[in-house]
């Protein structure tokens, strides 16, 4: 096997075991919020990514609404975006992964500090429903790719377990208040 093959495999093995590590961290927590924090800095590391949100979807509005990020304006926090707008609605209107080289390239981009920057959108699927949507970026050189989509595929299906399960949590704690 070349040196640069044995790269690739020990860069994947550590990938998957970040990932194992993660799922095993998420499955843990049941306060929704902090759950999301966790979720959105472990898909930031494991895709070295410098950026990321997650946003939840509000069906009655058709928005997602922005609930945690980091390196990002902390006034992004709770702002909606409708179908099409930002990375966000565009992963809401087009229901589908979305891999893009610059962030600018989208059609309607609303955070003009990141426009140069590489970024990928995945959405967050439940049981045949969206919940949410993860947005991450970083800046060039670095660009994601199908291996990255595949990555955070895996993990948003664990996140949306770990995301319904907190729901649930939440309203039974309501309920019983």
């Amino acid at each position: 096997m070349s040196l640069p093959e044995t790269a690739d495999l020990q860069m994947l093995l550590r990938q998957q075991q970040s990932l194992r590590t993660i799922i095993a961290s998420i499955s843990a927590e049941l306060e929704l919020h902090p759950l999301l924090e966790r979720i959105v800095h472990a898909a930031g590391e494991l895709l070295n990514a410098q950026f990321g949100a997650i946003g939840l979807i509000d069906h009655a509005q058709n928005v997602v609404r922005t609930e945690v990020s980091f390196g990002l304006e902390p006034s992004k926090i709770r702002k909606e975006f409708a179908p099409n707008m930002c990375i966000f609605g565009t992963v809401l209107a087009e229901k589908k992964p979305l891999l893009l080289e610059q962030y600018k390239d989208l059609e309607h981009p609303v955070h003009s500090a990141i426009l140069p920057h590489a970024a990928i959108g995945m959405p967050i699927w439940w049981r045949g429903k969206m919940l949410g949507v993860f947005g991450l970026g970083s800046p060039q050189p670095r660009r994601f790719d199908a291996q990255d989509v595949d990555l955070l595929e895996q993990l948003a299906l664990h996140a949306a377990i770990a995301i319904a399960n907190a729901q649930l949590y939440e309203t039974e704690r309501r309920r019983t208040a």
